[in-house]
């Protein structure tokens, strides 16, 4: 039987000045800070996105940010009793919000009134187009709130089962090694999940740099 609710892992609660989120938020910080003064393994990271990544060179540096961010949020919110900063929709979308507006300044900047290609397919029959510019305009907005969810749905999904399942473990001791897999497979999303994110925003700025 479940004492506290798997969804107690979440919340934001006062300590001292702050809440637990700003802390949090300060080791990530610190983790970014001890990363960049180490200019070894900064270089070594930024050497291998410049290979892995051709095409994105300007923007190496505020992608690098966010994917280590992302990457670190999910980590630590898998160490027991600590906090993911990314299971919170409010601190997700203020990197989607700002990621998809500065995409469509870039894109305004380089196509002019050109961009509104995006909204319109090629090959579409005449009669078709105003129901599929609607869908177009539909499917382009919900980008950001899709950057969104996906990241926070996969995590708070992932911690409560395996909060449940960590409960139910202290009952039935016998079941510990079920438990394992589901963890070390937790762990996995946690870090795939920040590559996704940034997957998906590379993707967004390739639409706009080729509108079709």
């Amino acid at each position: 039987m479940l004492i506290i609710s798997p969804l107690e892992q979440f919340s934001i609660i006062p300590l001292f000045l702050f809440s637990n989120i700003f802390y949090y938020i300060l080791i990530i910080f610190f983790s970014f800070l001890i990363l960049s003064v180490n200019s070894y393994l900064l270089n070594k990271l930024i050497g291998f996105w410049i290979v892995s990544m051709k095409g994105y060179q300007n923007q190496i540096f505020i992608l690098m940010i966010i994917f280590i961010l992302i990457f670190f949020s999910n980590v630590l919110g898998m160490i027991p009793y600590s906090f993911t900063i990314t299971a919170q929709i409010a601190i997700v979308f203020s990197m989607s919000i700002p990621t998809f507006i500065s995409l469509n300044i870039l894109g305004i900047r380089l196509h002019r009134h050109n961009i509104f290609y995006l909204f319109l397919p090629v090959g579409g029959p005449i009669v078709l187009i105003p129901f599929l510019v609607i869908l177009e305009i539909f499917s382009y907005f919900i980008r950001v709130f899709s950057l969104t969810l996906r990241l926070s749905a996969n995590l708070i999904s992932g911690h409560i089962l395996m909060k449940i399942l960590i409960y139910i473990l202290l009952d039935y001791i016998i079941i510990a090694p079920l438990v394992i897999p589901i963890i070390i497979l937790e762990l996995f999303v946690a870090c795939i999940q920040s590559y996704i994110f940034l997957l998906l925003i590379l993707s967004y700025h390739n639409d706009i740099l080729y509108p079709h």
